[in-house]
C-alpha cells in the first residue's frame, strides 16, 4: 500500500494548528537577516547560515525539518542535489522495500516517497511521523549540514547519488525552463557561482562525501553514471546496504530484474499517472512529466558549449582537489567526464622506493577483516594458515592475546568454520576466482612437488576430489551466507580485483571498518598498497625469492605462491573439452542460486577478455 503522509500531517488539535502556524510565521522574518542572494529564475532566494542557496520557503522548511524531525535507526533518507537522478532513486527503493511495482502504476514516485523539504513540512504543516512503520523512507535535497542531527546520532541510513555536474546542470535548466524562460548562458553563470536550489553544487557533494568516508556503513555513496551503467548490480548493492537483500530465491524469480525493468525511465515516464497527473509541490500543482525527460549520461555535449563545460570542469577540479574524491573508482574521473570507469594515473612512485612504504602498509593491514577465506590457489595475505601454520603438529594456541581485530586466513569450507564466527558477526571476507584459472593455478602448484597428469587432475577436479573441494560447493557455501548475510560476508572475485585494485582496496577497507581517510587518500597510502602488494611487486622481493615458509612440518619455498596470476591463463594449458566440461559443471551446480548473475561475478562462464 502506498504510503501517505495525509493523515499524520493533519495537527491533532486547534492549538496545534495555531502553533504550527506561529512557527512558520515566524520563520520568514528570521531568514530576511540571514545574508542577502540574488534571485534564482526571478524567484526571491535566500542563503542559509550553512552556506547554501534556495528559495526563501525552502529556508524555512529547512529549519522546520531540523527542529521537529526526529529521525529512527531504522529510517532510510534518500538525499540528492537536484536533477541528479532522484525520481529512479525513489522508485528503485521503493519498490525494493515493498518487493514490488504495483504502486508504481497508480501513484506517482513523488506520493510514494514525498519531499519533505517541498511536500511534507510545508503549509504550516508540522507532521507527526512517529506513527509511520519502520523502516521509514525519506527523500531531502537537504545539504547534510543542516540535517537534523538526530540522522547522523541515530545511525539510520543515508543513500546519496550524485551526478556530473555538466549534466545535472542541464537537467536542471531544462527542468525551470517548463516554467518561465531562463537564458542559458545566465543559468550557467549562477551554477559556477554558487547560486542554484540547494547549492553550490560542489559543497552539497563534498559534504555528503566526507559523511561517506568517516561512515561508509550510515552513508552509501554512488553516481548516477554507474547506475546507469549497472543498474542491476547497484540497486542489489542498494539492497544489501540498508539491510533487504535479495535472497537466492527472489534472484531466481527476477523479482530484483523486474524492479529495474519497471523502474526504467522508459516505462515510467509511459505510465499514464506521469504522463497525465500532477502532483502538489508546496502550494503549486507540477504536471509529472516534468520529472522525466531523458536521464541520458553525456547529454550536456547537445546543450554545452565547449567554454561551458570547460568552466565547471575546472571548478570542480578545484574544490574537489585534496577531497579524495576525484580519486574514488566509482566516481566521475578525467575533470568529472561521464564515464566512470577510466584508468587512474599512476602517482610516479616506483618500485625501488617501495622499501620506504612497508611500515606504512603493515600499519594500514593490520587493521584488516577478521577471516580471509578463500579456495586453494586464491591469492592471499601474509597471514598465517589456522589448519596449516596454527593449529598443526599438536598445538592449540591461544589467540585471546591477539590485538583487536585479528587477521585469520583459512581454506575451510563455510559450513565447517567454528559456529563462533557466524554468532559473534565477525567479518568474513570471501574471494573466488574463474574455477578454469584456479584448477590451472592448482594444477603448476602441485606439479611442483610430484609429477601430475593434467587429465587425470582435470577428472578428480570435475569429481570434486580437490584440496577443501568440491570447488563449487565450497564457492556455494560463503555465497549463500553473504546472501543471507551481506554485512558480515564480503563475496567478491580475483577477477574484479584484478581489473580495479584500487577500487576494491577501498571497498574491503570500508567493509572492515576502516576506510581510508580523505588525507591518507590525498597522500597516496591506498595506491601504495596497491603497488607493493602487486604480483609482480612481491615476487621480486628477497623474502619471497629465497625465503621459505613452514606448513605443517615442512619448509616450503616461499615462490612457489607466485605465478602469473593472469586471468584466462587456462587458455594456454586446458583444451576446449577440457574447458568446456567444467563450464558445464558451473552451470548446473549454480542453476537456480542466482550466483551466476550477480554482477560481479564471471556472467560469460570464464571467457573474460
Amino acid at each position: 500500500m502506498a504510503p501517505s503522509f495525509r493523515l499524520s500531517s493533519a495537527p491533532e488539535s486547534a492549538d496545534e494548528a495555531t502553533a504550527h502556524k506561529e512557527i512558520y510565521d515566524q520563520l520568514p522574518r528570521v531568514a530576511e537577516t540571514f545574508p542577502s542572494a540574488p534571485s534564482l529564475i526571478g524567484l526571491p532566494c535566500s542563503r542559509h547560515p550553512d552556506g547554501w542557496y534556495t528559495f526563501t520557503n525552502g529556508v524555512v522548511s529547512s529549519m522546520v525539518i531540523k527542529e521537529h524531525l526526529t529521525a529512527r535507526a531504522t529510517d532510510i533518507f534518500l538525499t540528492t542535489f537536484p536533477k541528479s537522478g532522484t525520481t529512479w532513486l525513489k522508485v528503485l527503493l521503493y519498490s525494493t522495500l515493498h518487493r514490488g511495482t504495483d504502486e508504481l502504476v497508480a501513484h506517482s514516485p513523488h506520493q510514494l516517497v514525498p519531499f519533505l523539504e517541498s511536500q511534507v513540512f510545508v503549509n504550516d504543516r508540522i507532521p507527526d511521523l512517529s506513527s509511520l512503520s519502520s523502516p521509514r523512507l525519506f527523500m531531502t535535497h537537504i545539504p547534510s549540514q543542516s540535517l537534523p542531527n538526530s540522522v547522523a546520532t541515530s545511525g539510520c541510513k543515508v543513500v546519496y547519488l550524485c551526478r556530473d555536474p555538466k549534466d545535472c546542470f542541464v537537467s536542471l535548466w531544462h527542468f525551470w525552463n517548463r516554467f518561465m524562460p531562463w537564458d542559458i548562458d545566465e543559468a550557467h553563470r549562477q551554477f559556477c557561482d554558487g547560486v542554484s536550489q540547494f547549492g553550490p553544487f560542489w559543497e552539497h557533494i563534498l559534504g555528503y562525501w566526507r559523511w561517506h568516508v568517516e561512515k561508509p556503513n550510515q552513508v552509501l555513496f554512488l553516481t548516477y553514471e554507474e547506475l546507469a551503467a549497472d543498474t542491476l548490480g547497484q540497486l542489489r548493492r542498494l539492497a544489501e546496504f540498508v539491510g533487504c537483500p535479495f535472497t537466492t530465491e527472489e534472484q531466481k524469480h527476477g523479482v530484483d530484474r523486474n524492479i529495474v525493468e519497471a523502474c526504467a525511465l522508459e516505462n515510467m515516464s509511459g505510465l499514464e499517472v506521469n504522463r497525465s497527473g500532477t502532483i502538489t509541490i508546496v502550494d503549486s500543482t507540477v504536471p509529472n512529466n516534468t520529472f522525466f525527460r531523458r536521464g541520458v549520461v553525456g547529454d550536456w555535449r547537445n546543450h554545452l558549449t565547449p567554454e561551458m563545460a570547460r568552466r565547471i570542469d575546472e571548478i570542480t577540479k578545484s574544490k574537489f582537489k585534496g577531497s579524495g574524491l576525484l580519486l574514488h573508482p566509482q566516481f566521475l574521473q578525467a575533470g568529472v567526464c561521464e564515464r566512470h570507469g577510466h584508468q587512474e594515473a599512476s602517482d610516479g612512485a616506483h618500485h625501488g622506493r617501495l622499501h620506504h612504504h612497508l611500515p606504512q602498509v603493515r600499519h594500514h593491514m593490520a587493521q584488516g577483516a577478521y577471516v580471509l577465506c578463500s579456495p586453494p590457489r586464491r591469492p592471499r595475505a601474509s597471514v598465517p594458515f589456522l589448519e596449516s601454520q596454527l593449529f598443526v603438529n599438536d598445538r592449540i594456541p591461544d589467540l585471546s592475546s591477539l590485538p583487536e581485530p585479528r587477521l585469520l586466513t583459512t581454506h575451510i569450507p563455510a559450513q565447517s568454520l567454528p559456529d563462533s564466527i557466524a554468532a559473534s558477526g565477525s567479518k568474513v571476507v570471501y574471494l573466488c576466482r574463474d574455477p578454469k584459472d584456479c584448477f590451472v593455478s592448482l594444477w603448476h602448484f602441485w606439479n611442483r612437488f610430484v609429477s601430475w597428469n593434467i587429465d587425470v587432475a582435470v577428472r578428480q577436479f570435475c569429481d570434486g576430489i580437490s584440496h577443501f573441494g568440491p570447488f563449487w560447493e565450497h564457492v556455494l557455501g560463503y555465497w549463500r551466507w553473504h546472501v543471507e548475510m551481506p554485512s558480515q560476508v564480503f563475496f567478491l572475485t580475483y577477477e574484479e580485483l584484478a581489473a580495479d585494485t584500487l577500487g576494491l582496496l577501498r571497498r574491503l577497507a570500508e567493509f572492515v571498518g576502516h576506510p581510508f581517510t580523505v588525507e591518507e587518500q590525498e597522500a597516496g597510502v591506498d595506491r601504495k598498497i596497491v603497488e607493493i602488494c602487486a604480483m609482480e611487486s612481491l615476487s621480486r622481493l628477497e623474502v619471497n625469492l629465497s625465503g621459505t615458509t613452514d606448513f605443517i612440518e615442512k619448509d616450503v619455498p616461499n615462490n612457489i605462491f607466485f605465478r602469473r596470476g593472469v586471468v584466462g591463463d587456462w587458455r594456454n594449458y586446458l583444451t576446449p573439452e577440457m574447458a568446456m566440461k567444467i563450464d558445464e559443471i558451473i552451470e548446473i551446480k549454480f542453476e537456480g542460486t542466482g550466483l551466476l548473475f550477480h554482477p560481479q561475478l564471471l556472467r560469460e562462464k570464464g571467457e573474460l577478455k
